[in-house]
């Protein structure tokens, strides 16, 4: 399935603000570009706009300078920062577009994983093969179940008589899915 993308305006006029962390040295465009501020001692480097390389994971990145360190930063993330406020933790950035190459502010927002995750589904930058998210994919109909409904049912039903370790070596699961399975915290709908 191709990833669908949606249009998201184009604003203008570029607003600049400063990359949180490094205040007084670099700023970042509501584009999605990052600038060079303050002039290096050490070489004879301009201020300017950064050149952008592509990571292996198709996200933009620019090399930050500062007090002898370098780092490395992803580009979307310096942006949200920057115009959507500090992250929290655990968060991460999502595209609204679901192009990771469009580091525009509007195409920008803080969400949860599970949050992303879903996005992602949505826009069909990934498949839903999912049962968390498909919920008609419970139980044996979930394609990396091991264990039918029938099991399920006859673990329960042994478990008095018979210990988790030889209830697991019978079904060829571990000890710790049964107990999940006895204690009810899978397998719910049985």
């Amino acid at each position: 399935m191709q990833p669908q993308y949606t249009q998201v305006p184009l604003e203008s006029p570029e607003e600049w603000r400063p990359v949180v962390g490094f205040e007084g040295f670099y700023e970042v465009s509501d584009l999605g570009r990052v600038r060079r501020i303050a002039p290096r001692k050490t070489r004879d480097r301009p201020t300017g706009t950064l050149k952008q390389s592509i990571r292996s994971s198709g996200y933009f990145r620019v090399l930050l300078y500062r007090n002898k360190e370098y780092r490395n930063a992803l580009v979307h993330r310096i942006v949200a920062s920057a115009f959507w406020g500090p992250t929290k933790p655990g968060q991460w950035t999502n595209h609204l577009n679901g192009n990771k190459l469009d580091n525009r502010a509007v195409n920008l927002e803080w969400c949860t994983p599970s949050e992303n995750l879903l996005h992602a589904i949505r826009t069909g930058l990934r498949p839903n093969t999912f049962a968390l998210i498909n919920p008609t994919r419970t139980g044996s109909r979930n394609p990396s179940a091991k264990l039918t409904e029938a099991d399920v049912i006859a673990i329960r039903a042994l478990r008095p008589t018979m210990t988790l370790t030889s209830l697991a070596k019978q079904h060829g699961v571990s000890y710790a899915l049964i107990g999940q399975i006895c204690r009810r915290e899978i397998w719910k709908h049985i």
